[in-house]
């Protein structure tokens, strides 16, 4: 999306991704060999990134820190000082409006990109307090506007004492307005802005022409590399929890609700916490059913394979039981089976009728027994969804990709391959699927190696090539 430098020299896009590749010559010599610069920091040790900095930088910046410079130092992206705009006239814009910032680094999206970028993040709690399934709410970032376009089931959300802070002991809940709309994403992170009550109800900054003034972002913008960082700390919710982690802890940011009619101000900042928006939703559908998107290409990368001895043909709307058959959670609480999710986080996310699962699910592994790549194009209606305020009575078409194994790409590799992929101490053990963290030990405890990387890039291009008719329809 912003990348076009890499290690200090200008890069295009086929450099950045790669060339295709064939199966049929991806030895392990080959696959050996540094992978394309999109994924070759993967293979460098995360580990000495993070004891560069631990202990040396504060606990709820720290997973900033290291995420920049272990995945965007390289494309001259790690700056957490930098802020973003989606145009250079956006930019040029802001600082008309804004001329202390003339002097200011901004990043800027490429033109021959998609316009729309959002990263997902969750807004947890305030600092000391922590949320559950009812009040965690989704944080969504882009390089011109940022936080929550709506009120979680239009309601207020809140917070109990996380256990260690000062307030574990008492029973002082707090209740607050949080989302709303957007602010522009330069200025997030600030004071709130300064208006009464009868004001706050009509100068919504997304409907007025007039300038709002809000506070200066402190200590640091909402940056990408910031941005990122957020939206990659997978413990989040369960640090939310703990007041005193030691060295490692949540992203923070200043932040504050967008008021209305419904839901009328002041409030104050607040500074809270954040983390991946995955604790949410890790397939990013529902921001772009939001967004009433018409078509979308769901890259859904599983955590498990699925089970092929579950009884899929007996199965029926009212038994199916898609933990057992190890469907992915990122797919099945679309279909309203999030309600006995962890803490509840997923038990808001239903926006398709429960028996289209089951008929999905059959095609995946009609796909997988045949040995193709498991990617499904399907018509959907879209179900009302207050607490997300996603509207219904519409559909949208999916191009689902769904990460499983794909036997007829293995069977096309060279021999040496195939053999690794099958011996006893394989650095393909858990491939495709590999494990987000531990995946090689603890010596490197979210890396991959160059063969790991570069055989399941190679498969996922085979997939989009064994399937290119599909993708070519879907897009006209």
């Amino acid at each position: 999306m912003f990348a076009s430098r890499w290690k200090g020299r200008a890069i295009s896009t086929r450099e950045l991704l790669g060339e295709n590749t064939t199966p049929g010559e991806l030895s392990m010599a080959v696959l050996n060999e540094a992978p394309a610069p999109f994924a070759a920091a993967l293979t460098s040790n995360w580990n000495d990134v993070l004891l560069e900095y631990i202990g040396r930088v504060p606990s709820n910046e720290l997973w900033q820190k290291v995420i920049a410079k272990w995945l965007l130092a390289d494309f001259e992206l790690g700056s957490l000082d930098t802020v973003m705009a989606a145009s250079t006239t956006d930019r040029d814009h802001i600082v008309m409006q804004n001329p202390g910032l003339v002097d200011k680094s901004f990043l800027i999206p490429r033109t021959d990109r998609p316009k729309t970028f959002v990263i997902n993040g969750a807004w947890l709690a305030p600092v000391g307090y922590t949320a559950d399934g009812s009040s965690v709410v989704p944080l969504q970032i882009s390089p011109d506007w940022t936080g929550s376009p709506y009120y979680p089931d239009n309601q207020q959300a809140t917070y109990k004492p996380a256990l260690g802070s000062s307030y574990c002991c008492c029973s002082c809940n707090r209740t607050l307005t949080v989302g709303g709309g957007f602010v522009e994403t330069f200025a997030f992170g600030g004071a709130a802005p300064q208006f009464g009550p009868a004001e706050a109800a009509q100068k919504l900054p997304e409907q007025q022409e007039e300038q709002i003034c809000v506070g200066c972002p402190a200590p640091k913008p909402m940056s990408l590399a910031a941005a990122v960082g957020i939206s990659s700390f997978a413990p989040g919710f369960a640090i939310d929890h703990l007041a005193h982690v030691g060295k490692l802890g949540n992203p923070e940011m200043v932040a504050w609700p967008i008021p209305s009619p419904s839901m009328p101000g002041p409030q104050r900042a607040e500074r809270y916490e954040f983390g991946d928006g995955g604790n949410l939703d890790t397939s990013g559908l529902l921001a772009l059913l939001q967004r009433g998107a018409e078509r979308v290409v769901w890259i859904a990368s599983s955590s498990k394979s699925l089970s092929s001895s579950y009884n899929y043909t007996s199965a029926t709307t009212e038994t199916f039981d898609p933990a057992a058959a190890q469907v992915d959670q990122q797919l099945s609480d679309k279909f309203g089976y999030g309600k006995n999710s962890f803490s509840g986080q997923l038990m808001n996310n239903q926006v398709f009728e429960k028996s289209a699962l089951l008929p999905l699910v059959r095609q995946l592994v009609t796909l997988k027994a045949a040995g193709r790549p498991a990617v499904v194009h399907i018509s959907l209606e879209v179900l009302g969804n207050s607490w997300w305020g996603i509207a219904g009575g519409r559909t949208v078409d999916i191009l689902l990709v769904y990460l499983e194994k794909a036997s007829g790409f293995e069977a096309q590799l060279p021999a040496d391959t195939q053999t690794a992929l099958h011996s006893a101490d394989s650095p393909f053990a858990n491939y495709p699927i590999y494990n987000t963290v531990g995946e090689n030990g603890l010596q490197d405890f979210v890396g991959l190696t160059a063969c790991q990387v570069n055989l399941l890039a190679a498969q996922a291009e085979y997939s989009v090539r064994h399937h290119a008719e599909l993708f070519r329809e879907f897009f006209i």
